[in-house]
C-alpha cells in the first residue's frame, strides 16, 4: 500500500485502518509528514485519539516501529489526550528538538495531567544531562522548569510529584 492510499484509509471516517497498514507511517520523510499533517488537520479528533493511540501501541509492541516524526508533531497539538499520547509515544527518543515543546507544555495552562506527562518526559531528559549528552542550555532549562514546579505553591500535586 503507498503512503498516499493509506492516507485515504486514514480520512475514511467509515471503515477502521488495519494495524499492519500503519507501517506507512513509520520513518517519514520530511515531505511525507506534510502529507500526513495536511491529512491528519481533516481528522475529527476522536478518530485522531484512536490512531496515535494505535501508533503508540504499535511502536510499544515492535520497537523497529518508529512514529517519532508524527509524536514530535502532535506535541502541538490542540487536544489534551492527543498530545498526552505523543509524549508517551516519545518516551524513547533522546532527541534534544523536543524539550522546548515539553518545557512549554509543562509551564502551560494544561491539565495537572497532561503537564505531569511533559515533567515525566523532561525527567528522562535529566538523565541524559548527568552522562553529559546535552547541551548545558538543555541542562538550565530543563533543571529550571522542573525546580519551578517543585515548590506545591506553584503547582498541582500531581505535577509536583512527577
Amino acid at each position: 500500500m503507498s503512503l498516499e492510499s493509506f492516507l485515504d484509509s486514514l480520512a475514511d471516517t467509515s471503515n477502521d485502518v488495519p494495524a499492519s497498514d500503519f507501517i506507512e507511517l513509520c520513518d517519514l520523510l520530511p515531505e511525507e509528514l506534510g502529507m500526513f499533517a495536511r491529512t491528519w488537520v481533516g481528522i475529527d479528533v476522536e478518530r485522531q485519539r484512536r490512531l496515535i493511540s494505535t501508533m503508540v501501541e504499535l511502536a510499544e509492541g515492535n520497537p523497529e516501529l518508529d512514529f517519532g516524526a508524527i509524536f514530535k508533531m502532535c506535541l502541538k497539538h490542540e487536544d489534551e489526550v492527543v498530545l498526552e499520547t505523543a509524549m508517551q509515544g516519545l518516551w524513547e527518543k533522546e532527541d534534544r528538538s523536543i524539550i522546548p515543546s515539553l518545557l512549554q507544555t509543562l509551564r502551560s495552562d494544561k491539565s495537572p495531567r497532561v503537564r505531569s506527562a511533559a515533567a515525566a518526559a523532561l525527567g528522562k531528559f535529566s538523565l541524559l544531562v548527568q552522562e553529559g549528552k546535552l547541551l548545558p542550555k538543555d541542562r538550565e532549562s530543563i533543571h529550571n522548569s522542573l525546580m519551578t514546579q517543585i515548590s506545591p505553591s506553584m503547582s498541582d500535586a500531581e505535577v509536583w510529584r512527577r
